[in-house]
């Protein structure tokens, strides 16, 4: 006689949440894509540098949380293809190579790999509670200040 288990299931996110269907994952990677667009119209410059604080760390942390590691990476990935080719989608409605391997380039891939570190954690449970989102994000700053220092 052998007793079987279930598989431990992971925690799901809102987007598995939501809708299972390859339509909807296409909406919520272009969704994020739009938001991190929506959000880097938010531009405050800072006086010596060329790089604006702008709204796209909370639009890369929301939606990475929403959507997990996969999504959330497509999202930025689709963000980081628009802006290469040339769409008004970085701060200031700019856009192209030019300024996709410019001074921002660092910053912007640095996005790809926070939707995966912070929609990683989030599919781990920790987007729960409050303390927990608070320590998860805190590892997204911690490593933007390595990589900036």
């Amino acid at each position: 006689m052998s007793i079987a288990l279930p598989a431990p299931r992971m925690p799901l996110v809102l987007a598995d949440v939501w809708s299972r269907t390859r339509v909807a994952d296409v909406v919520t990677v272009v969704a994020a894509a739009a938001m991190t667009t929506a959000a880097a119209q938010i531009a405050l410059p800072v006086p010596g540098s060329p790089v604006p604080v702008t709204g796209q760390t909370l639009a890369v942390l929301l939606t990475a949380a929403a959507l997990g590691p996969l999504r959330g990476v497509l999202g930025q990935l689709l963000y980081l293809a628009a802006a290469l080719v040339g769409l008004p989608v970085l701060a200031h409605g700019l856009g192209g190579p030019d300024y996709v391997f410019g001074a921002t380039g660092g910053y912007l891939l640095g996005f790809v790999v926070a939707a995966f570190l912070v929609g990683r954690l989030a599919k781990g449970g920790w987007s729960r509670t409050p303390v927990r989102v608070l320590s998860s994000y805190a590892v997204f700053c911690l490593y933007k200040k390595i990589r900036t220092s």
